[in-house]
C-alpha cells in the first residue's frame, strides 16, 4: 500500500537534467544578456533588482488581458490566492495590481487580471524576494501589474466548446474599462453552460479475488454560473481609494448512473442492479472590499482595508438503488445548506525607504499592521428514506452545526539591505476563539507566534539565491465542524468541534536564473516539519471524521524552466513545471508509516509554442504527465493514478485585431485508474472488499474569439 515516490522523484530528476542539459547548450547566454542597460531587449530592464516588462514583451502572444500576459512572464509561475482561507493575509496570492493585492478572495486574482484590457497594461515588474510586504506573504516571486492611468478600453470573448458526446457548452466574457469623472473603474460579465461526461467501468472483488459485482457507470456533469464584478479606483489629495465588488451564482449537476449485475454464489443466478444519484448544488455570492491609502510625511503611508463576503451554498441529492432493475430496492433524499460570512478590518502603516549605496546595513521597508475578522457559518443536513417515488418515508438523520469564530493578528514586517544581500523579517501574533454550537458545543481559544525570516542574494541581476524558514498556521474549514455525507461512495462523516489548525516550521531554499530574453530557470527545495495534521480519525463518539492525528514531514522540489528554442526552431519555446512531494507520516489508524492524504505527485507540465510571426499564426502542444494520489479514510483505502493527457491548440490574429484560438485537451488515452480498498472496521483489521475502477473522459474541444480595444 503506497505510492513509490524515491523511485518517482529519481525517474523525474533525470528527465529533467537531461531536458536542461540538452536545451542549455544551444544558447549564447552572452548573445541576450540581461544584466546591464545596454540590452539589445529594449522591452526588458532591470530597475533595482526588478525585472520589467512592456507590452512589447508579450506581442508574439497576442494577449487579451493581464491574465494572457502573466502566463508568459519568464520564470514566473502563478500562485492562485486561496478563497477558502478565513482572513486576508493568510491567503496571499503571488500578484500585485498596481502595487497592492486586488481587494477580493471570492473571485480569485485570475478575474481580478482578466479584467485588465492589454491595451490598459502599461508594464508587469518581476519582484524577486518577498517584496518586503504583507500583501504578499510567504512569496518568493511576485509579479506587479502596472496599469495605464486615465484610459479606456475594452475586451471580449466569446466561445464554445465540445465535450465529445455531442453537447456543446457556449460561454461569454465582456470587460470594460472606463474613465468616469475622477473613478477609474472596469467591469466584467461572464456566464458559461459546460456540458461533461465521464465514464467508468467499476469491477468489486472479495478478498479472495472473486468477482463480486461489476457496475458500468456514465457520469454526465453540467456547470451554469453567471458573474458580475466590478472595480473602481480615484486618487483624492493623495488619498488613494479602491473599491471592488462581485456577485453570481454557480450550479453544479452531476448524475451519476451504474448498471450492472451482481454474481450470487447461493444459488448461481445474476441479478441486474441499477443505482442512480442526481445532485444539486447551487450557491449564491456577494462581496464588497474598500482599500483606502493615506500618505504623510517622511514616506510613511497609512493603509485601511474592509471586505465583507457571503455565500448562500445548499444542495439537493436523491438516490435509487435497484435489484433487479425495475425492482425498487431502497432510496433517499438528501437536503444539506451551508450559510457562511466573513467581516474583515485590516490596517497598515508603512514606510519606504529610498536604498543608499553608501550605507552598509540600512532598514529600507517597515509595516506594522493589525488585522480582525469575523467569520461564522450554520450548517443543516438531512437524510431521508424514500419509496420509489422519492416520497419522504423516514428521517435517517437530521444535524445542525452553527460555528463563530473572531480572529485577530498583528505582525511587523523588517526588511534591511546590506550590498546584494536583502534581510526579510516577520513576526506575527494570532489569536483567535472558536465556538461550535447546535448538536454539539465546544469553545477553544488560540493562540500562534508566526515568525519568519528570509534571506536573498542577489549574485548579477541575472542570478537570485533565496533561502526562507518560517512558521506557518493553517486555517480550519468551517464544514468540517459540521456532519456531511456521500451517497455515491455511501461515506458518513460527523463533525468534529475539537478541530485546530495544524502547524509548519517550512525550510526552503531557490534558485533563479535569466540566461536570455525569454529565458529562465528555477529550482526551490523545501522541508517542512508539521505538527496537528489532519487526518480522518474515529471520534470517542465513533463517528469518522477530520482531526488532528499527529506530526509529519513533507520534503519536495520545484522546478521550471523556459527554454528558447530559436538555435533549433524560430520563434519556439518550450516551458517546463515540476512539483515533486514526498511525506512521511505515522498512521494513527495502523500504526505503520505513509504518506498523508490526496496528495497530488508527481505534477508534471512540459507546453511547446511556436509563433509564427510572420504570418500571425500560433501553434503548440503540451503534455501533463501521470499522477498518484492516495485517500485514507478510517475503513478505506485509495489510490488513483491517472494517465498522461496531452493537449494541443492553434490560434490566429490574421483577421484584424481578433484572435480565434482553438483548443483540444484530453487527447489520447486519458483515464483514471481508482483502486478503492475496504476494511472490517478500520484499516487495520481485515479486508472486505476492493473495487477496481477504469475512468475515462472524452476529448473536449474549444473554439473562442476574443477581442480588446
Amino acid at each position: 500500500m503506497g505510492i513509490n515516490v524515491n523511485e518517482t522523484v529519481k525517474q523525474s530528476m533525470i528527465s529533467i537534467a537531461l531536458i536542461i542539459a540538452l536545451c542549455f547548450p544551444t544558447y549564447g547566454v552572452a548573445n541576450e544578456s540581461v544584466t546591464n542597460n545596454n540590452n539589445p531587449t529594449p522591452n526588458l530592464s532591470n530597475d533595482n533588482k526588478n525585472e520589467r516588462y512592456s507590452p512589447i514583451f508579450f506581442s508574439d502572444y497576442a494577449p487579451q488581458t493581464a491574465y494572457d500576459m502573466v502566463q508568459y512572464l519568464p520564470g514566473f509561475v502563478l500562485v492562485e490566492e486561496d478563497n477558502d482561507v478565513r482572513g486576508f493575509s493568510s491567503g496571499a496570492g503571488n500578484i500585485l495590481i498596481d502595487g497592492t493585492r486586488p481587494i477580493t478572495k471570492s473571485g480569485g486574482i485570475k478575474e481580478a487580471l482578466e479584467r485588465i484590457p492589454r491595451t490598459q497594461v502599461a508594464f508587469i515588474e518581476i519582484l524577486r524576494g518577498n517584496a518586503g510586504s504583507s500583501d504578499t506573504a510567504g512569496q518568493s516571486v511576485v509579479a506587479n501589474v502596472i496599469r495605464v492611468k486615465q484610459s479606456n478600453a475594452k475586451q471580449w470573448k466569446m466561445g464554445i466548446s465540445s465535450n465529445g458526446e455531442g453537447k456543446l457548452s457556449p460561454l461569454g466574457e465582456f470587460t470594460i474599462s472606463k474613465q468616469i469623472g475622477h473613478w477609474e473603474t472596469a467591469f466584467k460579465l461572464d456566464a458559461i453552460k459546460e456540458h461533461g461526461q465521464r465514464n467508468a467501468k467499476i469491477i468489486t472483488r472479495t478478498i479472495g479475488k472473486e468477482q463480486l459485482k461489476i457496475h458500468n457507470e456514465k457520469r454526465p456533469t453540467a456547470l451554469n454560473e453567471i458573474f458580475i464584478s466590478s472595480d473602481a479606483n480615484t486618487d483624492i489629495n493623495n488619498h488613494k481609494i479602491k473599491v471592488n465588488a462581485r456577485a453570481g451564482w454557480s450550479q453544479y449537476l452531476p448524475d451519476t448512473i451504474r448498471v450492472g449485475h451482481y454474481d450470487n454464489t447461493t444459488d448461481n443466478v445474476t441479478q441486474n442492479s441499477f443505482f442512480k444519484n442526481e445532485r444539486d448544488s447551487q450557491y449564491y455570492t456577494g462581496e464588497l472590499g474598500l482599500d483606502w491609502l493615506i500618505p504623510s510625511n517622511n514616506n510613511w503611508q497609512w493603509r485601511l482595508l474592509n471586505l465583507n463576503n457571503i455565500r448562500n451554498w445548499f444542495v439537493d441529492a436523491t438516490t435509487r438503488n435497484d435489484l433487479p432493475r425495475g425492482n425498487f430496492k431502497s432510496g433517499s433524499l438528501f437536503r444539506f445548506d451551508e450559510n457562511t460570512s466573513e467581516n474583515i478590518l485590516r490596517t497598515t502603516l508603512s514606510r519606504q525607504s529610498a536604498v543608499n549605496n553608501g550605507a552598509f546595513f540600512q532598514l529600507t521597508r517597515q509595516e506594522y499592521g493589525l488585522e480582525l475578522a469575523y467569520s461564522k457559518m450554520q450548517s443543516w443536513l438531512k437524510l431521508w428514506s424514500t419509496n420509489e417515488h422519492h416520497q419522504k418515508q423516514k428521517i435517517n438523520r437530521d444535524t445542525y452545526s452553527k460555528v463563530n469564530e473572531l480572529r485577530s493578528e498583528s505582525f511587523i514586517n523588517l526588511t534591511w539591505q546590506l550590498p546584494n544581500l536583502t534581510l526579510e523579517t516577520r513576526v506575527a501574533a494570532e489569536h483567535s476563539k472558536i465556538s461550535v454550537s447546535g448538536d454539539s458545543h465546544q469553545s477553544q481559544s488560540l493562540f500562534f507566534i508566526k515568525p519568519s525570516i528570509a534571506l536573498v542574494y542577489d549574485k548579477n541581476v541575472n542570478t537570485q539565491y533565496r533561502l526562507n524558514v518560517k512558521r506557518t498556521v493553517g486555517q480550519l474549514n468551517f464544514s468540517d465542524f459540521a456532519a456531511s455525507a456521500d451517497l455515491v461512495d455511501d461515506r458518513n462523516f460527523s463533525g468534529n468541534p475539537t478541530l485546530k489548525p495544524d502547524t509548519a516550521i517550512y525550510a526552503g531554499l531557490a534558485f533563479d536564473f535569466l540566461f536570455s530574453r525569454k529565458g529562465a530557470v528555477g529550482v526551490e527545495l523545501y522541508h517542512e516539519w508539521r505538527s496537528d495534521v489532519l487526518e480522518k480519525i474515529v471520534l470517542p463518539s465513533g463517528g469518522q471524521a477530520l482531526g488532528n492525528a499527529g506530526d509529519a514531514k513533507v520534503q519536495g522540489i520545484k522546478v521550471s524552466a523556459n527554454l528558447p528554442l530559436n538555435r533549433v526552431l524560430d520563434d519556439a519555446l518550450l516551458t517546463f513545471k515540476a512539483n515533486f512531494i514526498q511525506s512521511t507520516f505515522n498512521d494513527p489508524v495502523t500504526g505503520l508509516s505513509r504518506e498523508l492524504t490526496d496528495q497530488d505527485n508527481p505534477v508534471i507540465q512540459i507546453d511547446f509554442r511556436q509563433d509564427i510571426i510572420e504570418h500571425n499564426v500560433s501553434w503548440g502542444f503540451g503534455y501533463n504527465f501521470y499522477q498518484e494520489n492516495e485517500e485514507y479514510y478510517v475503513n478505506e483505502y485509495i489510490h488513483s493514478r491517472t494517465a498522461g493527457r496531452w493537449n494541443a491548440f492553434i490560434e490566429t490574429t490574421r483577421f484584424g485585431e481578433f484572435k480565434f484560438r482553438l483548443v483540444a485537451k484530453h487527447l489520447g488515452d486519458d483515464q483514471q485508474q481508482r483502486n478503492r480498498s475496504v476494511f472490517n472496521g478500520n484499516r487495520s483489521n481485515s479486508l472486505i472488499t476492493q473495487e477496481n475502477s477504469k475512468r475515462t473522459e472524452n476529448a473536449r474541444f474549444n473554439l473562442t474569439v476574443s477581442h480588446a480595444f
